[in-house]
């Protein structure tokens, strides 16, 4: 019963809230740019229409000092960090081709994504093969679904970079 509660208050706030603004931050203030320099920008503080959220990221395991890996979170190896110019080119690179993933993730997602698109047409031709024709078979063969809906998502995530 608190979980249903939870939810409409969550629901009343989104709806309530002016969505044009529902992925951004109020408190967040970019300083002007110089041609060669990266924007520099004050410590991001969530209190958007999202920020009930945060609770349930952090309970997911989605914490600062983590990356994703397929979706999980996993820990950021540090030594992987890159050098203060290689983080400026990244950030101009990525704010002209408007990404938000590297290109470590974008290769995975794309390999997860043929992945899950080989089981998808494994299992169309079994559901095919072990159809009789009857209700169960027509739920059978729809459940392909699932394993397409991932592997073209994924896929299209790993191309479009986000």
């Amino acid at each position: 019963m608190r979980f249903h509660r939870l939810c409409s208050k969550i629901l009343v706030l989104f709806l309530l809230e002016d969505s044009t603004n529902a992925f951004s931050s109020p408190s967040r203030k970019v300083k002007p740019i110089k041609s060669e320099q990266p924007p520099t920008v004050e410590p991001f503080v969530n209190d958007g229409s999202f920020s009930p959220m945060v609770q349930f990221l952090e309970m997911g395991g989605f914490k600062e000092g983590k990356t994703t890996f397929l979706g999980p979170p996993i820990p950021v190896d540090e030594t992987k960090f890159p050098t203060d110019e290689k983080s400026n080119e990244m950030r101009l690179m990525a704010e002209k081709s408007m990404t938000n993933i590297g290109m470590e993730e974008r290769e995975r997602r794309i390999s997860a994504g043929n992945f899950a698109l080989v089981v998808a047409a494994i299992y169309a031709v079994w559901a095919s093969i072990v159809d009789e024709d009857d209700f169960i078979g027509h739920l059978t063969r729809l459940g392909v679904f699932i394993p397409l809906a991932f592997g073209s998502g994924y896929r299209k995530s790993g191309e479009a970079g986000l």
